[in-house]
């Protein structure tokens, strides 16, 4: 499936642009912000479609919905984790599934659009919205997978996919340690959670997905989880809230 060249120049620029700061006091206290601010904004806020190949197959149970949530690890062991979703009896025939970590192209995993490869092996629709643009090639084991490759696009996001299609979509913009994030890990962005509104004929439903926070308290996680809450106070479909929570 052909990438959007604008989407991989623009990420390749913000990259740089902001690798000269060493604190995100010192970005956004600086004159290039004002221009850098709406650019990162809109490249974190596109919520990126996919469809499958055909129409997928049928579920396996009528009056149920089977819902798989997995931490893919940005996709870094991507043979393995799409060889498992085909083929582990607890994953396979997956109706809807909720993936935290999900790159688009980062050197750690191949550079892929994990998403859309992922939805083209298992023949599922899919929506995936973005937390951070990366600028470095990762931490721990992900230098290592890298393999001496730079990143394309940098991104790593979240993601629903499912046996229906997907209609309307929106991002839940949620708080973060962003300072954590950028001084001590060199990505610029937010935690969020991806909504999608999932269309089984005759029973439609909402689906979510959501990655919370790692370097606080449960205190702010659970500030995280109320603004999820909040956000879909009003829904009157059923709701699956999936993630991974950091517990």
């Amino acid at each position: 499936m052909p990438r959007d060249p604008l989407l991989l120049a623009e990420c390749r620029a913000l990259a740089r642009a902001v690798k000269p700061f060493a604190t995100l006091e010192a970005l956004r206290g600086s004159p290039e912000w004002r221009e850098l601010r709406p650019r990162f904004e809109r490249v974190l806020g596109v919520v990126r479609r996919h469809e499958p190949p055909s129409a997928p197959a049928a579920p396996l149970h009528e009056n149920r919905v089977r819902v798989v949530q997995w931490n893919i690890a940005h996709g870094n062991w991507y043979a393995q984790v799409e060889r498992a979703l085909l083929e582990r009896e607890e994953l396979a025939h997956a109706d809807v599934l909720t993936l935290d970590e999900v790159d688009l192209g980062c050197a750690r995993a191949g550079n892929r659009d994990v998403t859309a490869d992922l939805c083209r092996a298992l023949g599922l629709y899919g929506a995936w919205a973005p937390l951070f643009l990366e600028t470095t090639t990762g931490r721990d084991d992900d230098p290592r997978m890298a393999a001496g490759r730079e990143n394309e696009e940098g991104l790593f996001g979240i993601a629903v996919l499912s046996r229906w299609p997907i209609g309307e979509t929106r991002i839940i913009e949620l708080p973060s340690p962003e300072i954590l994030q950028f001084d001590l890990e060199r990505m610029v962005g937010r935690h969020c959670a991806l909504v999608a509104e999932i269309l089984r004929p005759g029973a439609p439903f909402v689906a979510v997905a959501a990655h919370l926070e790692v370097h606080r308290t449960r205190d702010h996680r659970t500030a995280q989880a109320r603004v999820i809450a909040d956000a879909l106070a009003r829904e009157e479909r059923p709701v699956v809230l999936a993630g991974d929570f950091n517990t």
